[in-house]
């Protein structure tokens, strides 16, 4: 007499798998270093560097590792170990941003350059005459780079081509983008949004200071710290819509990027040496768009 298999098991087989199988560690910057942390927060891994680290970029399996150094690491996220690495005659690397298929990341004197992120292969190269300002930005399928010689440049990330450059009056710096509009700040406390499509300006307001982090892009306002106050200004037109107090002690302030809901932002004062926030409020509500 045959025996009959149940034919839920292998169902019930992969449902054992996947219900065992451990979650991705994460990976957070240390004071000389990175640490992976698991479900319960305990420390799977670890690494020492001898130059200052910037914030890791975490992508699937693989975390991306950049600092003042030439060189770019790509570690296995559950065990810490290099997987390949990419070197340059730079002191100084900032953090790379994926887009494309390509992993891109930006040297202080070489430029751009486009990754395969499976095995750090460089498939192109843009140079970009003047020092980038910071770290490069997708939006819109397009990677954006700002230099100190005041050009916006916008590329494609999939072959390097140059899709437009726009030159401005001050250096883009603390540069935030969506699929529609580059926000950044200057040296001349003019904040400038740039459409994202094309390179054209849009608009640009007069700030009563400097920016003291990136702008936040929230529904149809762009919001701003300046000083210890807060302002929302319309992202079609650049008119200021309020001003806000910020801060009651003085203290500068940094955006978290993200939004809660009902329009609700968070702040963090700057950083420690291990990443952590010392600070961490609900900031005071926005008033809501003008038709």
């Amino acid at each position: 007499m045959s025996r009959r298999t149940n034919p839920y098991w292998p169902i019930l087989f992969l449902l054992l798998c996947v219900g065992t199988t451990p979650a991705a560690p994460e990976v957070h910057r240390t004071a000389d270093g990175l640490v992976a942390t698991g479900d319960s927060g305990e420390p799977l891994w670890s690494r020492t560097f001898d130059y200052r680290l910037f914030r890791p970029l975490v992508v699937d399996d693989l975390v991306f590792v950049t600092g003042i150094s030439g060189r770019l690491l790509a570690l296995d996220r559950r065990t810490g170990r290099e997987r390949w690495r990419f070197q340059t005659e730079d002191d100084w690397l900032y953090p790379p941003v994926q887009a494309g298929g390509r992993l891109v990341v930006v040297g202080r004197d070489s430029g751009l350059h486009g990754l395969s992120p499976t095995d750090g292969r460089e498939i192109w190269r843009r140079p970009l005459v003047q020092e980038p300002t910071e770290g490069p930005a997708v939006a819109g399928g397009r990677v954006l780079q700002g230099t100190f010689g005041g050009v916006l440049w916008a590329i494609s990330p999939k072959k390097g081509k140059v899709l437009w450059r726009r030159r401005l009056d001050s250096p883009p710096l603390r540069l935030v983008a969506d699929d529609e509009l580059a926000v950044m700040g200057g040296y001349d406390t003019w904040l400038r949004a740039v459409q994202v499509g094309d390179g054209e300006l849009r608009w640009r307001l007069r700030l009563p200071g400097p920016l003291e982090s990136p702008p936040l892009l929230d529904d149809g306002r762009v919001v701003v710290l300046v000083g210890t106050s807060l302002l929302a200004i319309d992202r079609r037109s650049g008119r200021l819509i309020q001003r806000l107090p910020a801060s009651a002690t003085g203290e500068r302030l940094r955006f978290l990027p993200e939004t809660g809901k009902n329009s609700r932002l968070r702040w963090v004062s700057e950083e420690t040496e291990d990443g952590a926030s010392q600070l961490q409020r609900d900031a005071p509500d926005l008033p809501q768009q003008e038709e």
